[in-house]
């Protein structure tokens, strides 16, 4: 799989668990950060600041009988600073810009 380079981008860590067992839900936490740093390694993001990836996020999926544990990132693009409006914009009481 090739991922282009891109400027900014939501990520999302999938963990499926090889068993039905007791689970930390920020278990993946870690993995998704070291996920994150090795894009910005490959050139895919220019940076890992909350400006190139304002969220990310992990979610558990429900293990499936006999299959292995496994994860996966979701990236989705996002607009370029200069386009994307941010709540920094504004006034936090009144919403103005």
């Amino acid at each position: 799989i090739t991922v282009p380079p891109m400027v900014r981008a939501e990520i999302t860590l999938y963990w499926r668990p090889g068993d039905l067992r007791r689970r930390d839900a920020d278990g993946p936490e870690t993995s998704k950060k070291a996920a994150i740093d090795a894009l910005v390694r490959a050139g895919i993001l220019p940076d890992d600041s909350w400006r190139q990836v304002p969220r990310s996020w992990c979610e558990i999926v429900h293990p499936e009988p006999k299959a292995p544990g496994t994860c996966w990132l979701v990236i989705r693009r996002l607009a370029d600073v200069e386009d994307a409006p941010s709540i920094w914009d504004q006034d936090p009481l009144t919403g103005d810009r």
